[in-house]
């Protein structure tokens, strides 16, 4: 069966390949009996939040009525529905109609996870090598949506590496309705797919979540030992080559002075505000010198998985998403260790350290992005 992604697509497409198409796909959605008194002399309802294959796309309405016979078969809540397309209109007015020709609720309790399988397996393999995947896993954030269904964000390797596709852009977000999983809202979970659909030449890829296997939660001791386990399995000579890159970088960012370090603290500071009613607050910061060190505290916002996954990194790019951001957290963080042999991060649920001790016989270690989780009661 062919996949269809836009209406642009279909336009083009043969008459036999649409019928195929909606024949087999299956749209998910949000059903509610909230229409004017009017449409109830046709309809029943309508859905909402409409996703086709666990994804939004050009193919999805943004709402469509249920006809009046499927009154009392369908209740509120989510819901999974066929559709045919008037192929009349869409010939001859290049109008997009789709009417509902199968509907039913999703039920979350009692419900058996299927198997699911991906639509080519020779597909998938050769996703896996060109995008260097060691397995089927991957990390992301999950958001809850309205309908029930969650939206998987900031998708990574199962080592919390950033996956970058081969057009430089990230993998777009995974829309995933769940069935037996207790998911709570923004945790980051590692999680099965299958590679649901492919367009190879504008390097798109779709996916379904896999929920016969588990779901692991990625807790924040979680995250920075899958960090340090990624480093520390680096090839000598990959490592042998971040050790001198972080080496001239902190020469590059030092040149004018090691004071430089103090500047790059301040502004990772005020490029993080805290947010209170969506307005940005000022950050008051302290510095604290005593004999063996220096204490820099601050009022912004705590640090995130993707703030700890920069400065664990080199040039991550992480405050691109932040127009109001200054600099990078990745590389002017780095500017620390001019003098320094050992830095202690204590923000949020994450408490952890840089050390070169840790490391000082183990060659071609860049201990400068290689987390330790340290309890914060043993600092």
């Amino acid at each position: 069966m062919r996949i269809f992604n836009s209406k642009k697509e279909l336009i083009e497409a043969s008459d036999k390949d649409i019928i195929s198409f909606f024949k087999e796909v299956k749209f998910a959605g949000k059903f509610d009996t909230n229409i004017t008194n009017e449409q109830k002399e046709k309809y029943c309802g309508k859905v909402t939040d409409i996703t086709i294959g666990g994804e939004i796309n050009n193919i999805c309405p943004k709402f469509i009525y249920v006809p009046i016979k499927y009154a009392g078969i369908t209740s509120k809540g989510s819901c999974e529905f066929k559709c045919y397309i008037k192929l009349k209109l869409l010939r001859e007015k290049n109008a997009y109609n789709l009417q509902i020709s199968s509907i039913k609720n999703l039920n979350s309790t009692n419900l058996k996870v299927p198997i699911i399988k991906s639509f080519d397996l020779t597909e998938e393999s050769t996703f896996k090598r060109n995008l260097k995947l060691k397995d089927n896993l991957f990390i992301g954030q999950f958001t809850l949506n309205r309908d029930g269904s969650f939206t998987i964000r900031d998708i990574r390797r199962s080592d919390f590496s950033k996956l970058i596709l081969q057009n430089g852009k990230e993998q777009q977000p995974i829309v995933y309705h769940p069935k037996n999983n207790n998911i709570q809202d923004g945790k980051y979970y590692e999680f099965s797919w299958v590679l649901n659909g492919a367009r190879k030449d504008e390097y798109i890829y779709l996916f379904k979540v896999n929920e016969s296997k588990p779901f692991k939660e990625i807790s924040a001791r979680e995250l920075i030992n899958r960090l340090h386990n990624d480093i520390m399995g680096y090839p000598a000579g990959a490592g042998q080559k971040i050790v001198k890159m972080l080496d001239t970088l902190k020469n590059q960012l030092t040149a004018s002075g090691k004071e430089i370090f103090i500047y790059e603290l301040l502004q990772n500071a005020n490029d993080y505000p805290f947010i209170e009613n969506d307005v940005p607050q000022k950050v008051n910061v302290e510095f604290h010198i005593t004999q063996e060190s220096l204490l820099f505290m601050h009022s912004g916002s705590d640090f995130n998985e993707k703030n700890i996954a920069a400065i664990c990194s080199i040039n991550d790019k992480e405050k691109t998403d932040n127009k109001d951001a200054i600099g990078y957290k990745g590389i002017g963080f780095k500017t620390v260790f001019l003098d320094n042999n050992y830095v202690y991060l204590q923000t949020n649920d994450f408490s952890f350290r840089f050390d070169k001790e840790e490391t000082k016989d183990i060659v071609d270690t860049p201990w400068q992005i290689l987390p330790i989780w340290t309890n914060y009661n043993g600092f």
